[in-house]
């Protein structure tokens, strides 16, 4: 359906789904969601170094990826009843801008209360990137393109998991880690800023707007919905915790060296960055095996974390050969 570009007081009828902005507008949108999942995991794989900084325990060091999740609850709802109010374009680079000074502001201190305060502001703006790149790419895709596009966003998570883990002992080591902290929330408000003069924004010709809990019943009493909902928390919901374990478990528990535990993640990245792309492109090839598609990749999922849990078991049994990397 036409659509006519919200900054532009008149012109011709826009097809966003002909134009070849829409590639500018995913790309755009799977950097985004990059960004905020790389801010969200810088702190994994500095935990080394900030505990004795902060004196802190292990414990203490985790609870920052639940401030997190406390702010990006809260925002996940409200972000997208935003998003479809003022559209992406605003409401994205205004997420980003508080997700990055409240990661910048990270690197400025070393008291952990004032951290965990500004933790919780970053998940606050991450709560509110998802629903305004869907959103993005839901406008500009039709429906034979939007699964690939999709699919193209959805290698963030996984992408953005194995960046920091790989990337950030290295930064910390050359600039420390309130410089590792800083450059990640630098590099936010910098995206912010480009997205403001990148993003076009298109919006739907005016119609009746239905309230929230109209949609909210919608979706409670749809069970095609509420299954997908689930498949997809328990989808993400592996993805975060192994992202926010994965590097600890490689080297407190399975004795691997860090330099090592960073190819573990970045192949774990690039794996991700290949499968939800394939996934995308499958599921508008073939529209009537997407639940198939979806019941083989939680059997593949359930499996390798499976298998995953019991490395310590399996090594001790047949140590594997040692590494020459120091």
């Amino acid at each position: 359906m036409p659509v006519k570009e919200s900054a532009l007081p008149a012109g011709p009828p826009i097809n966003p789904h002909e134009s070849g902005y829409r590639w500018v507008i995913m790309a755009l949108a799977a950097t985004s969601f990059t960004m905020a999942f790389v801010s969200r995991f810088a702190w994994p794989p500095l935990v080394d170094a900030v505990m004795p900084v902060m004196g802190i325990n292990t414990t203490q060091a985790m609870a920052y990826m639940t401030a997190f999740y406390i702010g990006y609850v809260i925002t996940q709802i409200p972000g997208g009843i935003l998003a479809d109010r003022f559209g992406p374009r605003l409401v994205l680079s205004g997420a980003l801008v508080l997700q990055g000074l409240g990661t910048f502001g990270i690197g400025l201190t070393e008291d952990y209360q004032v951290g965990f305060f500004l933790r919780v502001v970053c998940g606050l703006g991450a709560g509110c990137v998802y629903s305004s790149c869907i959103k993005a790419v839901a406008t500009w895709f039709s429906p034979i393109q939007r699964g690939l596009a999709i699919g193209v966003v959805m290698t963030s998570p996984t992408i953005g998991v194995a960046i920091p883990n790989f990337v950030m002992p290295a930064v910390e080591a050359a600039v420390g880690w309130q410089g590792a902290f800083r450059g990640v929330g630098l590099a936010l408000i910098i995206l912010a800023f480009a997205l403001l003069g990148l993003m076009k924004e298109l919006k739907a010709a005016d119609g009746p707007r239905k309230s929230f809990l109209v949609g909210l019943k919608f979706v409670a009493g749809n069970r095609n919905i509420i299954l997908i909902s689930v498949a997809g928390f328990s989808i993400v919901w592996c993805q975060i915790g192994f992202g926010s374990i994965v590097n600890l478990y490689l080297v407190d528990t399975l004795n691997v060296n860090r330099i090592e535990a960073g190819r573990v993640v970045m192949l774990y990245g690039l794996i991700g960055l290949l499968m939800p792309t394939l996934a995308g492109y499958l599921s508008g090839k073939f529209p009537d095996r997407k639940r198939t598609m979806i019941i083989v990749s939680h059997a593949i999922l359930i499996a390798a974390f499976l298998l995953f849990g019991r490395m310590e078991e399996l090594m001790t049994a047949a140590p594997w050969p040692a590494s020459s990397a120091s």
